[in-house]
């Protein structure tokens, strides 16, 4: 059984991992050129990028277009997505050491949620809960920008988004490879990882 679904699956998560690592070095990349730039935007300008990348998403998930014009659309999310992270002000070290954490976070939930695929565990179930708890995550961040917390409160808070998206990684690929809910469209499926792993990366950079 677990060499059948890796022979089934062998493929298809190779196109995967190559979509995410693309889209990833694209973010990454734009991220640093706007940085040496000293490219800034202003709240007007995050909240129209943050619009467009809803709408870029929706496209992605809920269209069937081919495969090439969603891998463009998701070259567009990711340099929308490079383009906001790069609106920050800490370190290119503390970047540095955010990025490699992310990829060592990320490939070790991945391999654990494959595992628990190949032994035939189905995490489907815990579906509604992980976005119950993503609801909380968004209503607390959202409340500490009005609600300044203590620095032990914040770091807490940080952590739970990490441990969260690290579980969404596990959850995630596991769904991928039990269900294939979007079929052999691996550019769809590799968006919710994608996300996943930029979220990582967010947590990691949040730190003090």
């Amino acid at each position: 059984m677990t060499s059948q679904l890796l022979q089934q699956n062998g493929a298809f998560l190779a196109k995967l991992l190559a979509t995410l690592t693309i889209q990833a070095v694209i973010t990454f990349g734009v991220m640093e050129y706007c940085r040496s730039k000293n490219i800034t935007l202003g709240i007007l300008p995050v909240i129209l990028c943050f619009i467009l990348l809803l709408a870029l998403l929706a496209v992605i998930m809920l269209t069937s277009l081919p495969i090439y014009a969603k891998f463009l659309i998701f070259t567009a999310i990711s340099i929308i997505v490079g383009v906001t992270l790069s609106n920050n002000s800490v370190s290119d070290d503390s970047i540095k050491r955010a990025i490699w954490g992310a990829v060592g976070v990320f490939v070790a939930t991945f391999l654990i949620g494959v595992c628990l695929a190949v032994m035939e565990v189905d995490l489907s179930v815990f579906g509604i809960l992980l976005l119950i708890l993503l609801g909380v995550l968004i209503i607390g961040q959202l409340l500490m920008h009005f609600y300044p917390l203590s620095d032990t409160t914040s770091k807490a808070w940080i952590y739970f988004g990490l441990v969260l998206f690290g579980i969404y990684v596990i959850y995630d690929i596991n769904v991928i490879l039990k269900h294939r809910p979007f079929g052999d469209d691996y550019v769809t499926s590799s968006v919710n990882l994608y996300l996943d792993f930029i979220n990582i990366f967010v947590s990691l950079l949040s730190r003090k």
